[in-house]
């Protein structure tokens, strides 16, 4: 996830950028799926295995993941990248929503 706020009227900057994270169904085995995978930068390889996406546990009905961009900030846009497998199966559908507070 990026979140971008203008600091001038030149660039955006990526405000969650190695913020904290805090996820209520954080994945519970073994692979590290937990939610500071969203703030890393990194999204390239964005397949299950890539090691750059955050996966919920398994069966959970909802699943809430915040940032904490720590302190009060003027945000621009905010850009979800989806997790994508081989094939080109994006995972969309499984986000139903989310909310800014």
């Amino acid at each position: 996830m990026h979140i971008f706020g203008t600091h001038s009227y030149i660039y955006a900057e990526n405000l969650a950028f190695g913020k904290p994270v805090w996820e209520d169904q954080p994945w519970k085995g073994s692979q590290d799926w937990r939610g500071s995978k969203a703030v890393d930068g990194l999204y390239t390889d964005r397949s299950a295995l890539g090691g750059q996406c955050v996966i919920s546990e398994n069966n959970a009905r909802t699943a809430t993941w915040r940032v904490d961009l720590e302190g009060v900030v003027s945000i621009s846009y905010i850009e979800i990248f989806y997790r994508k497998e081989a094939g080109g199966m994006i995972f969309f559908i499984l986000f139903s929503s989310f909310s800014l507070t």
